[in-house]
């Protein structure tokens, strides 16, 4: 029969020691991360500062509900009385035109901390919301931290930029002089815009809207009659 090796007695078999194998893991761990590189330096999000006073006659045009990507950019929930009727002045003719997202530029945020005046960067409509990029919010976190804050315009004295809200409470007469009632609400479908007078449904077109007066309380002039309904 063969002959087996067997190691001499009192002789332990060679090998590797283990001080030498856990040396060779860690250099095998060091090489690793040098392959990978510095880390990243941490980004510090500086949170929105709502330390500005007050604005005069706020008027709010939206809520902020989300944030959108990694940009900083908010999704914003127009507010049903925020758009802006279209006459050249307070004695013309109207129409209802889209909400005052679409072209304002400067805005109020208000938010519990505060009120905060920034810029509106650029604007587009999202269905029935808006995608907004504000100066104040250049990457997500920010964006995050400002859901639930209203976005809104200062109302100079004087102006003569006509809102659905102006028009709520104001009495409507017939082009004959006839007291019809009082805008209760203002109503849409998402095509076509209703005063709301009682139990009268008046289109806001120019074609019905005759005047909205010289004034923000003269009675709205339209071309209805009291038996009229829509």
């Amino acid at each position: 029969m063969p002959r087996r090796n067997t190691p001499r007695s009192g002789v332990a078999p060679a090998g590797p020691s283990r001080a030498a194998s856990n040396g060779a893991k860690e250099g095998f761990v060091a090489r690793r991360i040098s392959r990978l590189g510095d880390p990243p330096a941490v980004k510090v999000v500086a949170q929105v500062d709502f330390s500005d006073p007050p604005p005069p006659n706020f008027l709010p045009l939206a809520v902020i509900t989300s944030a959108i990507g990694l940009t900083g950019l908010v999704r914003a929930r127009p507010v049903s009385d925020s758009r802006r009727i279209q006459a050249q002045g307070l004695g013309d003719s109207a129409t209802s035109g889209p909400s005052a997202l679409s072209t304002v530029r400067q805005v109020w945020l208000y938010h519990p901390r505060g009120w905060r005046a920034t810029k509106v960067l650029s604007s587009a409509p999202r269905g029935t919301h808006f995608c907004l990029e504000l100066a104040c919010s250049s990457d997500r976190t920010t964006a995050e931290s400002l859901v639930g804050t209203r976005i809104g315009v200062a109302r100079t004295e004087g102006s003569e930029e006509i809102y659905w809200s102006d028009l709520i409470g104001r009495p409507v007469q017939t082009a004959q002089g006839e007291l019809l009632g009082a805008v209760e609400r203002l109503e849409t479908n998402g095509q076509h815009d209703w005063l709301v007078v009682g139990r009268h449904f008046i289109p806001l077109v120019a074609r019905h809207v005759l005047s909205l007066g010289k004034k923000k309380t003269a009675p709205i002039v339209v071309d209805w009659q009291p038996d009229w309904l829509e």
